[in-house]
């Protein structure tokens, strides 16, 4: 079972609101064994909440959300017709204005609940967290290592 499949059966009922610690706890209680760690659920959280204003940092998954981000309140499913339709734009997270609504855009309010630690834009793939760690760090591998990519030299260790 991956991340957001935990994570879409724990919110599957809409009467369920919780916060960011709550869900780690559930998770921890419902899969005991999880490969994912908490960091992973918190990227997974934000990159699948239609309105969190750091899911413009995951745009993989425009048209993938299924959660709502209530600020301090914490998380809950997404409803449409409750909660309305939410596109990423170029200046963030934008509602779609219905009948008589204008456009809204929302802007990140960190509070003591968030995690600094990863409140900047953060990847949900392994492989390019992988790469940028390497690259970095090439001398500690081998030194005069290189890494090539498309059949071109991109890193070389110092």
């Amino acid at each position: 079972m991956t991340c957001q499949e935990a994570l879409r059966k724990l919110f599957a009922d809409p009467q369920t609101h919780l916060r960011r610690d709550a869900v780690y706890d559930a998770l921890d209680k419902a899969y005991p064994n999880k490969p994912w760690k908490r960091n992973t659920i918190y990227l997974h959280l934000i990159a699948f909440s239609i309105n969190h204003p750091q899911r413009k940092h995951h745009r993989q998954t425009e048209g993938k959300c299924f959660l709502f981000w209530n600020g301090d309140k914490g998380f809950r499913k997404w409803i449409s017709e409750q909660d309305g339709t939410w596109v990423l734009r170029d200046e963030g997270i934008v509602r779609v204005g219905e009948e008589c609504v204008p456009e809204q855009s929302i802007s990140m309010v960190l509070t003591d609940s968030d995690d600094p630690t990863v409140a900047g834009p953060i990847s949900l793939s392994i492989e390019r967290d992988l790469e940028e760690c390497l690259t970095q760090n090439l001398g500690m591998l081998e030194p005069s290592i290189s890494l090539y990519r498309d059949g071109r030299r991109r890193w070389t260790a110092t």
